[in-house]
């Protein structure tokens, strides 16, 4: 079997991070993310941090973005932690949406 490609597949991933930290304990992560692949054998691989101790690696093709704000705030010997997440994919002839929210407490015994 040969496999003749006439094209080169290509791919592009821009992300930037921001995290604020106005007082001790709380914190606010943004991260945006960009993307163009040309197709799903040159798709690029993120690593994206989750609610606290978790972590998703994303692959990306197409074209698109994404974003996510991740929260953390102190309570009483825990924290409360939220994300919300939004991603945009342009494919040759669809647009798909995505949108997802997680909350989680973490208790101190």
């Amino acid at each position: 079997m040969e496999h003749v490609w006439a094209d080169k597949e290509r791919g592009s991933l821009l992300f930037t991070d921001v995290r604020l930290s106005p007082r001790k304990g709380f914190v606010l992560d943004g991260r945006l993310t960009f993307f163009d692949v040309s197709a799903y054998q040159a798709r690029i691989y993120e690593f994206e941090t989750g609610l606290f101790g978790m972590f998703s690696i994303r692959n990306w093709s197409g074209r698109g973005r994404r974003w996510y704000f991740l929260m953390k705030v102190p309570v009483g010997k825990g924290a409360f932690s939220a994300k919300y997440s939004h991603t945009r994919r342009l494919n040759a002839e669809t647009e798909e949406i995505e949108s997802a929210f997680g909350m989680q407490m973490d208790v101190a015994l």
